[in-house]
């Protein structure tokens, strides 16, 4: 089945079937949107583990997942700019599973000023030193 993307569904959360591996690599890419490798379940999470978020800067989120990862999350749009790390964000479960693996799984909107929808380009789960190297108002 052939599957297409739209701008609203760039950010479809759930968009695997739970299974990783080669079949969750074969899935729809976006020109300019980087995927992160399925080999293995450590390169991915549930959404539903998401504990806690702190906003990088205007392009970068880092999600708490489970309280033992981290993981960071990269915008193409400037989506984050007038957030702040206490503002709710919205995660949609569009197809029913809430396993992330690429950025496609994700359908962000941070409840700022005003609604703002996230482009997700990147997702990765940062080492322990990654997580250490960043300043403590960056952790989430």
């Amino acid at each position: 089945m052939k599957t297409f993307v739209t701008i609203a569904s760039l950010l479809a959360v759930g968009a695997l079937t739970g299974a990783a591996g080669p079949a969750g690599k074969a899935a729809t890419s976006a020109p300019g949107v980087d995927a992160v490798a399925t080999d293995s379940p450590a390169a991915c999470f549930r959404r539903s583990e998401v504990r806690n978020h702190t906003v990088g800067d205007a392009h970068t989120l880092y999600l708490d997942v489970a309280g033992r990862e981290v993981w960071k999350v990269q915008m193409s749009n400037s989506c984050l700019a007038s957030a702040v790390s206490s503002d709710p964000l919205i995660f949609r479960n569009v197809q029913g599973n809430q396993t992330v693996c690429r950025p496609l799984d994700l359908d962000i909107t941070v409840s700022a000023a005003g609604p703002s929808r996230c482009i997700v380009s990147s997702i990765a789960k940062l080492s322990p030193a990654e997580v250490a190297a960043l300043p403590k108002k960056m952790r989430p």
